[in-house]
């Protein structure tokens, strides 16, 4: 499971998307994607993926919630970097499963992608942004 992730940058988050800049880029996506992590020991990571989080009301009220000037992606390591800067970490715990469904916007994707699907163009916008505000 790739819950964990260290906080990305665009050149790893592309190739985790794309075998042929992983390739050209393995030790940054390795550091991207956590590959050596230990799943069953809980710990302290940058962010965790937003398909399962947890977290305290009133640390969501004072963040506002997902940022909204998101379509869908990158909102949970928005939130995983807002709620840093407010001084609270980000933990993931072992000893709790959650299965997914990947759908096809979380599958590899070719450079043509980008003008022929609309969720992996919403992908790279999110991307920009949060590279933007970060």
């Amino acid at each position: 499971m790739d819950t964990p992730r260290a906080f990305p940058d665009i050149i790893a988050q592309v190739a985790n998307k794309s075998n042929t800049v992983k390739r050209m880029f393995y030790s940054r996506w390795e550091k991207y994607v956590m590959d050596d992590f230990d799943h069953s020991q809980s710990q302290q990571v940058d962010w965790v993926c937003g398909h399962m989080f947890i977290m305290r009301s009133d640390l969501w009220d004072r963040i506002g919630g997902l940022d909204t000037d998101y379509f869908m992606y990158m909102t949970d390591a928005q939130m995983s970097k807002d709620t840093l800067a407010l001084g609270y970490k980000t933990y993931y715990n072992a000893s709790i499963a959650v299965d997914i469904i990947r759908e096809a916007s979380s599958k590899a994707i070719r450079p043509i992608d980008i003008f022929k699907k609309v969720l992996v163009r919403q992908h790279v916008v999110d991307a920009l942004l949060y590279y933007w505000k970060n």
